[in-house]
């Protein structure tokens, strides 16, 4: 999938009813606020699940569709979710879904009790360090049927973030709620690339990740990169347990020939090469080396820079394109070794 197809430029969410955190931003040149509303749109996945577990998938899907699909349809769409445009994606979806819930849930309940008040001090904290930021949208929390932990949606034709507290429960330390938040949000107000090139978007990812780290003082590599494991090229996955590594333990012994191949990818455009790099469920050229390498470069290309003074308003204003020879020179240096 292409940068574009994944809707790189925006981040999006799902939501019921809210409680709202204002941001202080600028305007015309002077402090003025940005409202962030919170929508949290769980008690109604919760009134669902109480009503319907223990029940068969079909009975189930109906409760599902009359109890949250009604009350939020602009989120439920296949353009929001990932789904095919065909009649009846989204019942398929569920039925697996459905079947590995009840595992789930205590996990999922005790995020949602605490994600909410936890993305408000993480705005808070997100203002104080970047002043400049103005930015007016909703942070939907839902259930989302295993589309994403966070996102960037169109939603009712404006740009939002979308956090699925389904995944995130399953994502063990990578990207816990705050981090995860810090680093959507930082894609708003970062400077969005303008070409398809997979080099604008090792820039454009790994300096989220850098921003989710200072804005996260002590989160660890395993927290601020998305989840890590080795790629099965006979069953690529979003998610593989079986096979997940610690990016602080095994990705510095991977660096080297993933820089390698890294590098000579930075001004394509095709889809494969952004699975490669990108993607969970990546292409057969990663073999059987760790998934997301991207986010990992990118975040040390920021790092680097960063050591050198420059903060995070100043890099947040640098184009993606712009930054590709970075990208490159860091590349460089690991593989070289």
């Amino acid at each position: 999938m292409t940068l574009t197809r994944r809707d790189l430029l925006w981040l999006g969410s799902t939501a019921l009813a809210g409680c709202a955190a204002r941001l202080p931003g600028p305007s015309e040149g002077s402090r003025a606020e940005a409202a962030l509303e919170i929508v949290d749109t769980m008690p109604a996945f919760w009134a669902f699940w109480e009503s319907a577990r223990g029940r068969p998938a079909d009975e189930a899907f109906a409760r599902f569709e009359r109890a949250v699909v009604a009350r939020h349809p602009e989120l439920y769409t296949a353009s929001v979710l990932g789904l095919s445009a065909e009649e009846g994606a989204l019942r398929a979806r569920f039925e697996p879904w459905w079947a590995a819930l009840p595992a789930r849930v205590p996990r999922m309940r005790a995020i949602s009790e605490t994600l909410p008040a936890q993305l408000e001090v993480a705005a808070a904290r997100f203002v104080d360090a970047l002043p400049a930021f103005d930015w007016r949208g909703r942070c939907y929390l839902l259930a989302s049927l295993d589309a994403f932990n966070g996102a960037g949606r169109m939603i009712d034709g404006a740009p939002q973030l979308a956090f699925g507290v389904d995944v995130i429960a399953d994502e063990g330390p990578s990207m816990p709620g705050p981090v995860l938040f810090s680093h959507e949000l930082f894609h708003f107000h970062q400077r969005q690339p303008e070409q398809n090139v997979i080099g604008a978007g090792v820039w454009f990812e790994g300096l989220a990740v850098h921003a989710s780290r200072v804005l996260n003082p002590g989160a660890t590599l395993d927290e601020v990169l998305p989840e890590q494991h080795l790629h099965d090229p006979s069953d690529p996955q979003l998610l593989n347990r079986a096979r997940a590594v610690s990016a602080e333990r095994e990705l510095p012994r991977y660096e080297r020939e993933l820089a390698r191949m890294l590098l000579g990818a930075l001004e394509s455009d095709s889809e494969q090469d952004y699975a490669t790099f990108f993607l969970g469920r990546a292409s057969d050229a990663l073999g059987e080396r760790p998934v997301r390498a991207a986010y990992y470069f990118g975040l040390r290309t920021a790092e680097r820079l960063a050591a050198r003074g420059y903060g995070l308003q100043e890099l947040s204003e640098r184009a993606p394109e712009e930054m590709i020879p970075a990208v490159r020179a860091t590349l460089e240096d690991i593989a070289a070794g």
